[in-house]
């Protein structure tokens, strides 16, 4: 009998584990949102994510097309909340015939635990400039020039070879490689790393990161 109450109690424990970690699960999604803009003319975009992960696709239609979630995380205070209720996924022309996607209402001192996930894909040959304070960023399939500034994390681009002239990477503590049809490149030091290459494409490729790695692929 005591065997038979000990592995009841047991199955019971792990019952209640499953349903806190399904509770867990659908506490951390705060919020989805999504937008998109015109771009016939392949306006240069322009991409912030102050804290969380962002991933670029390059395609062949005329616009841009964005999508974040935003997660304040099992334990968030209700400030995270609050902050997480009020923000707007941006896609959007701007004075300067630019395309601006950013979540406006991020504050600027803390982030209060607050999280994004954000999915953008643009036409293929449109400029890039890219900016993310703490996370990882994964760019593929543009052939444009490209500028992307990494506060703290990693970043990872896959180019086609032929589109890109000219590439300078740089990290203030941590390394940066490049692989291309020739070989594969990688630098490292702990306080500033540097990489440059030359090739025959249009496109410039300038990615910088404070602290973390930056790999960038030509294919």
């Amino acid at each position: 009998m005591r065997k038979l109450i000990v592995i009841l109690a047991l199955a019971l424990t792990a019952l209640a584990l499953v349903a806190a970690a399904g509770q867990m699960r659908a506490a951390r999604t705060a919020h989805a949102f999504a937008g998109q803009a015109l771009s016939p003319a392949a306006a240069p975009v322009d991409v912030t994510v102050q804290v969380g992960r962002l991933r670029v696709e390059g395609w062949d239609e005329p616009r841009v097309e964005a999508t974040a979630r935003v997660d304040c995380g099992p334990f968030a205070s209700s400030r995270c909340r609050e902050i997480a209720d009020a923000l707007r996924l941006r896609v959007a022309p701007t004075a300067a015939g630019r395309i601006a996607v950013r979540l406006d209402g991020w504050p600027i001192s803390t982030n209060h635990g607050l999280r994004a996930e954000v999915t953008v894909r643009m036409p293929r040959s449109a400029p890039l400039d890219v900016t993310v304070g703490v996370g990882k960023a994964a760019i593929s399939g543009l052939e444009g020039s490209l500028s992307a500034d990494i506060g703290v994390g990693r970043a990872q681009v896959e180019m086609p070879e032929r589109a890109v002239g000219l590439i300078d990477l740089e990290t203030g503590v941590g390394a940066a490689s490049l692989t291309t049809a020739s070989g594969a490149r990688e630098t490292r030091a702990p306080f500033g790393a540097e990489l440059d290459w030359r090739g025959k494409g249009k496109s410039r490729v300038s990615v910088s990161c404070g602290v973390g790695r930056v790999r960038v692929g030509l294919g």
